[in-house]
């Protein structure tokens, strides 16, 4: 047999999401006094409470507690800890540059990664040289990224090869296509 918790919280969505999750606090008939719903965090920015029935929480690892008693005053509890919220879209970090003396070709590993809910499909970004790090590169070239399953939150990884420059040069790597599964996503231009 399965029995059901005196005390049941339900959230709207267990899925990764962009949004805030409420979650109903179900009571059996038999909790009748000093119901009570509360959350960790801080009430109006992590979560806001809605009496006795209701918790919308607006940032992850918040945990509810309700609690009620019965008729002859035996104390029940329940608790659900949020962490399906993810509003921090993917990131790209760039690798060192791999000589260690003069060349003029060089090549700097990037990295474009989401450790909530991974990357999803389609990801796609370009990379160019300039010799400034406050004038564009008068050309770009699409990243060939290596395949990767929708909802990893591995780096995936490529290569960005520069060869005939003279000079100090600045790499510059400008999302097209970069979201993660949730929604969020990337379109700051990152410049080393």
């Amino acid at each position: 047999l399965t029995y059901k918790p005196a005390i049941e919280l339900i959230p709207d969505t267990t899925e990764i999401t962009s949004g805030n999750v409420i979650v109903t606090a179900k009571y059996t008939s038999f909790i009748t006094g000093d119901k009570t719903l509360t959350c960790t965090g801080t009430a109006g920015v992590d979560y806001v409470i809605n009496g006795t029935e209701s918790v919308t929480v607006m940032t992850n690892n918040q945990t509810i507690t309700a609690t009620g008693k019965d008729a002859e005053g035996k104390i029940y509890t329940n608790d659900l800890t949020i962490s399906n919220i993810d509003r921090t879209g993917p990131t790209i970090t760039l690798g060192a540059n791999s000589n260690t003396t003069w060349a003029q070709t060089g090549s700097v590993e990037v990295k474009l990664q989401d450790t909530a809910s991974g990357l999803a499909s389609g990801a796609s970004v370009k990379y160019g040289w300039s010799t400034s790090n406050s004038t564009q590169p008068s050309s770009y070239t699409i990243a060939t990224l290596p395949s990767y399953t929708a909802g990893t939150t591995s780096d995936v990884t490529f290569t960005a090869e520069a060869s005939g420059l003279t000079g100090k040069y600045y790499l510059w790597v400008v999302p097209t296509t970069l979201a993660d599964t949730a929604g969020n996503t990337q379109t700051t231009t990152v410049k080393s």
